[in-house]
């Protein structure tokens, strides 16, 4: 019965496209570990936990202490106890740059992707990003984006860490 529930779930997400499942929320900050779920479908804290972590475990978004950060969260999410078996994560903001981009009016979103990645690497001089956005304004010939940009090896150093401690991620948050 499990095996044909993943299944429908599965043609399901290709169908109608993925949807997040309920998550954990997890904030690696320099001076704790915190974790937090929710009440189904509310605002309403359930259950948190919160562990504090000695100085430069964690600095200005950089885990310097991978290995003891991620036993760190390991712990917190056995005292924890979830419902839910997912986290989504959050990049730390000065890991981060927040742009405004002018754009054409494009047909599919593809093309505007695909712009918008072009317009970022000739900035930033580099290919290894990571984006998403947002439209502020849409006139007749073009539109204004607002662009969140982060390095994809940042992305993947918070994926790492989450990964070693044998929890899934299903949203990370730039």
């Amino acid at each position: 019965m499990k095996k044909i529930k993943q299944y429908i779930a599965k043609i399901k997400s290709i169908v109608i496209g993925y949807k997040t499942p309920a998550c954990i929320g997890l904030d690696i900050a320099s001076t704790a570990v915190k974790m937090v779920e929710l009440v189904p479908n509310t605002l309403k804290i359930a259950k948190y936990t919160i562990a504090p972590l000695t100085k430069n475990m964690v600095s200005e978004g950089v885990i310097n202490e991978i290995e003891k950060v991620s036993d760190i969260i390991r712990d917190q999410w056995v005292k924890l106890n979830p419902t839910n078996r997912n986290v989504a994560i959050a990049i730390p903001y000065n890991a981060i740059i927040i742009k405004e981009v002018k754009a054409p009016l494009f047909k599919d979103k593809y093309e505007l992707d695909q712009f918008i990645l072009s317009q970022l690497i000739k900035e930033l001089d580099t290919d290894d990003i990571d984006f998403d956005y947002s439209v502020i304004n849409k006139e007749t010939s073009e539109q204004l984006l607002s662009v969140v940009v982060a390095k994809k090896e940042k992305i993947e150093e918070y994926q790492a860490i989450i990964q070693m401690t044998g929890i899934q991620v299903a949203a990370i948050d730039v």
